[in-house]
């Protein structure tokens, strides 16, 4: 696709005016004039295309990327063409509203990776496809441009902020929990055979004596702390507050599994059942990196079971408020 600069729209005038001349003065000199400018024309459409022509590239980013936040991707960039470099040329993705890459050279049948730093503004699914090789080669007459082959999409995860404050307050809060199960009498589960891996300190040495088998007691407390974050996802006034909220979830979700809680996630039509570690992590952002607000007739949102459960809620008017009794902690998005 070529787009006329303003340099190229000087060079139409100045054709337009030597060839009218040309014809009405019949100078040799004028005729001169007119066929260079216009061969500098035909070279600035010409060039440009077999610059561009046999160029491929491609983005590969190491880790994940999330909004807001600087990644790095590894920029791969092909000539296919076998003779023939290609000069000056820039690489870039207009969906992010990117500078792009320079590349002042690729020799024909090699290749070159480069290091680009990208800024995505939101989350979401981006397409790849968009992006672009530009040039204005040899003169800056046209603006050439052409997609190359890469990647299809990319998903990019919320944006993720510290929250340790908020962490610190959910697992007192949990912990308060575990103590009043342990006051009522709750810790101590029952006692079982003993297994391979299971700690000596928690042999019950009566119950070994009189089973002639070795006995251990099994605590609740031994299970990893389990919480379940609901999001409110129901028509938010404004969208700024739902990517807020969405974004403090991912927050959440990532700093309570770091910190060796394992989790449940609900939406208001989505869940994920309880797991820990970072597979289950991505799972969730996944899930985050997609969600959409709905209306209240589409929300098949089900009252969580576990004893401890945070809710992030768009605001005190929210539906899902009259759960906020029965939480561990509520978070309003409208006032954090």
């Amino acid at each position: 696709m070529f787009t006329v600069t303003p340099e190229g729209k000087r060079l139409f005038v100045a054709v337009f005016v030597t060839g009218f001349a040309s014809l009405n003065t019949g100078n040799n000199l004028m005729y001169m004039i007119f066929a260079m400018l216009t061969s500098i024309l035909l070279l600035s459409l010409i060039i440009p295309y077999i610059n561009l022509r046999g160029i491929t590239a491609s983005l590969k980013f190491d880790e994940p990327v999330y909004a807001r936040t600087p990644a790095l991707a590894g920029v791969t960039i092909v000539n296919h063409k076998k003779k023939f470099s290609s000069y000056s040329f820039r690489f870039s993705i207009p969906l992010i509203d990117d500078k792009g890459l320079y590349i002042e050279k690729i020799d024909g049948r090699s290749k070159i990776t480069k290091t680009h730093r990208l800024l995505f503004p939101s989350r979401g699914a981006y397409s790849l496809m968009e992006t672009i090789l530009s040039t204005q080669f040899p003169f800056i007459f046209f603006y050439h441009r052409k997609k190359p082959q890469g990647e299809n999409t990319l998903l990019v995860y919320p944006e993720i902020f510290e929250v340790k404050e908020k962490i610190d307050a959910v697992t007192t809060a949990v912990a308060e929990v575990q103590r009043q199960r342990s006051a009522r009498g709750e810790e101590f589960f029952y006692i079982r055979e003993f297994e391979y891996g299971d700690d000596v300190r928690n042999i019950h040495w009566k119950a070994t004596a009189k089973r002639g088998d070795v006995m251990v007691k099994e605590h609740s407390l031994n299970e990893p702390d389990k919480i379940t974050l609901v999001l409110d996802n129901i028509s938010y006034e404004r969208d700024d507050h739902f990517e807020k909220a969405v974004s403090f979830a991912a927050s959440m979700a990532t700093a309570l599994l770091t910190n060796g809680f394992s989790i449940a996630f609900i939406t208001g039509a989505e869940s994920i059942p309880v797991g820990s570690g970072m597979a289950h992590k991505y799972k969730i952002l996944d899930l985050l990196a997609l969600l959409r607000q709905q209306k209240i007739d589409d929300c098949l949102f089900e009252e969580p079971t576990g004893s401890s459960f945070v809710l992030i809620l768009s605001s005190k008017a929210s539906p899902l408020s009259k759960l906020s009794s029965f939480a561990s902690k509520t978070y309003y998005v409208d006032s954090l």
